[in-house]
């Protein structure tokens, strides 16, 4: 008997092409759309992504954090 269905990687090499951030925030609304591997109610998705701070010009690692719940649907996130 099988109670788990599995993942599908809905992940398109397409998309490797959009900036870090981009791909953070589909790769979030793709696992906040899959009620299989999301948190009902909750959860997060992080990226460390190395960016030019605007004001000294340094390259630095900021860490990007986005929703990306399993009720998140409800409100026409994904």
């Amino acid at each position: 008997m099988r109670f788990q269905k599995n993942v599908i990687n809905n992940w398109k090499n397409s998309y490797n092409k959009l900036s870090k951030i981009d791909q953070l925030i589909l790769r979030s609304n793709l696992l906040g759309s899959d009620l299989k591997v999301t948190n009902f109610g909750g959860g997060n998705t992080s990226s460390k992504i190395s960016m030019k701070d605007p004001i000294t010009k340094k390259n630095e690692t900021i860490l990007y954090v986005k929703g990306s719940g399993g009720d998140g649907w409800r409100f026409g996130f994904y």
